[in-house]
């Protein structure tokens, strides 16, 4: 469903809008609605990986009997994620409609191995330090709570039931989590029955935080019935009583259901981004907020330090620059001032902060300074090196990409990314030397093998090209993009009909790539 009716708001005038309006006599206070999707990069599975996994397991079971019950719920590819409950009722409860302990386990254990990625600990600064103090949440894990005592080292007030809901009406500058699906420790709430309606308790409690907090729901999908049926039974208290709504939705996506139909109504705003992370780091960024240097996170265990730079720099890999972005000359002054730090790592958060918020002088310059201050670290000159990447400095990011292999020759993945940067200057001998090392490494990694097709693909060498790409496409079935290297491989060699069945897939698993029709429509027409 389009989008074309509901007012939107790029994400740089929300950060601008947040930053402005939090100051002065007549302030506005935001609060954040968290859903599953604020977890993922902390290594905690989405209700939609999760339905996945049982799905799987469920049909291995008994297919026959499984089909039977989709069916009977109307259960399809297609919505089977809106289903969650009735998915975590079948897999985890008997017959007699006793709770197995098994659920408990799997979901206590999944939790237990996350841990708060770069989002969770900005978003911690936030609460903390301004009065954006309040999040409303339906996950039960506890990474907010975590940072905000172990990096904030701020006592949170946690209302993890119901029963501990008057709690929450009470007027306080404590930073306050509020579960309204409870906390994993009491008696999470999954059960088709329970997520249903919302308690009554909450209802106060959301009509006390919606009057004083425009709400920002940022990883949440709408999959409840009892959240959204609230929203939108209450959405004219929007658009008088209480404070209008700004919904953040992942990448190209578009608000559908119960979703679309609260923001229409209310007349909420529609912000697109790229991840949760990137979201609090640039709202801490413009309050002027940052973490502090190593030296304070050591007083914690270096472990968890370590987490946090990997978190970012893992971010750092994936954020794309709009091409109106990239500065067209390759001159980069220092900016005076910018590297007074006396630890690597702290040039080095900055350095992200400030390229994240397209400030790539400044960014160069930190990251920059973290090299000198540690020049055998292996994680700064891959920051740099990406850095140069992204900004189309190909010979620097060579340069840095060459160290980071010399540093740590074993590692596949510094093998992969050097012929990642020798294939976009078109040295494809020496990309090929590289990525074969990355796969005599790493030979069950798929991306290697979808690396390795790209380049025979530049070489002309089709039949090798089609055999990674198969290798590829076995490892990780449902990947369009090796699907889409596949095809070109087929239709390079003649194999027209194969390569059309390729073509195809990939336009199933991503409809909305253009590239993929393309191509589709090109072997269609030679077949």
């Amino acid at each position: 469903m389009s989008n074309n009716k509901l007012p939107s708001l790029p994400l740089e005038d929300f950060v601008k809008e947040f930053k402005s309006t939090s100051h002065g006599y007549h302030q506005r206070k935001f609060c954040f609605v968290l859903g599953a999707g604020a977890s993922k990069t902390s290594g905690i599975k989405t209700g939609e990986e999760l339905v996945e996994i049982w799905d799987k397991e469920l049909e291995v079971r008994n297919p026959v009997e499984h089909a039977a019950w989709k069916k009977e719920h109307g259960i399809t590819e297609e919505n089977k994620y809106n289903f969650y409950s009735r998915y975590y009722e079948r897999r985890f409860e008997r017959d007699d409609g006793k709770r197995y302990q098994d659920g408990y386990n799997f979901l206590e254990s999944m939790i237990e191995k996350g841990y708060p990625s770069s989002g969770y600990i900005y978003l911690a600064l936030l609460m903390s330090q301004t009065t954006n103090n309040v999040v409303i949440t339906t996950n039960f894990d506890h990474l907010l709570e975590d940072s905000l005592v172990q990096y904030a080292q701020a006592m949170p007030m946690v209302i993890g039931h119901e029963r501990l809901a008057p709690y929450a009406m009470r007027q306080t500058s404590r930073p306050t989590v509020i579960k309204i699906h409870r906390d994993l420790l009491l008696d999470p709430i999954n059960r088709t029955a329970e997520s249903e309606e919302l308690h009554p308790e909450w209802e106060a409690v959301l009509d006390h935080v919606f009057s004083e907090y425009h709400p920002v729901f940022i990883g949440y999908a709408g999959n409840d019935n009892s959240v959204m049926d609230f929203l939108n039974q209450n959405v004219d208290k929007f658009k008088n009583k209480w404070a209008y709504p700004y919904w953040m939705i992942y990448g190209d996506q578009e608000p559908e259901g119960k979703v679309y139909e609260f923001l229409e109504k209310s007349k909420g705003y529609l912000v697109h981004h790229r991840g949760f992370d990137q979201v609090c780091m640039l709202l801490c960024g413009a309050m002027g907020l940052t973490l502090p240097d190593k030296e304070t996170f050591l007083k914690k265990p270096e472990v968890q330090y370590e987490m946090l730079l990997d978190s970012m720099g893992e971010f750092l890999k994936q954020y794309e620059i709009p091409a109106s972005r990239i500065p067209v000359t390759d001159e980069y002054p220092v900016v005076k001032g910018s590297c007074n730090y006396e630890s690597a790592s702290a040039a080095y958060i900055k350095a992200i902060m400030s390229y994240v918020g397209y400030n790539f002088n400044q960014a160069l310059a930190e990251a920059k300074r973290a090299v000198e201050l540690e020049p055998n670290n292996v994680r700064y000159h891959y920051g740099l090196s990406i850095m140069y990447y992204k900004l189309n400095r190909n010979p620097e990011a060579l340069e840095d990409a060459r160290k980071i292999v010399r540093l740590n020759p074993q590692n596949a993945q510094f093998h992969n990314y050097l012929g990642k940067i020798f294939y976009k200057v078109g040295q494809y001998d020496e990309a090929l030397i590289e990525v074969q090392k990355a796969v005599e490494l790493e030979p069950k990694n798929p991306e290697y093998h979808h690396r390795l097709s790209m380049i025979f693909l530049a070489r002309k060498e089709f039949y090798k090209a089609m055999q990674e790409a198969e290798k590829a496409v076995e490892l990780e079935p449902k990947n369009p993009e090796y699907h889409y290297d596949l095809g070109v491989a087929l239709h390079f060699m003649g194999r027209h009909e194969d390569a059309l069945v390729e073509a195809e897939k990939s336009v199933e698993y991503d409809p909305k790539n253009d590239k993929y029709h393309q191509i589709l429509d090109l072997i269609s027409r030679s077949y």
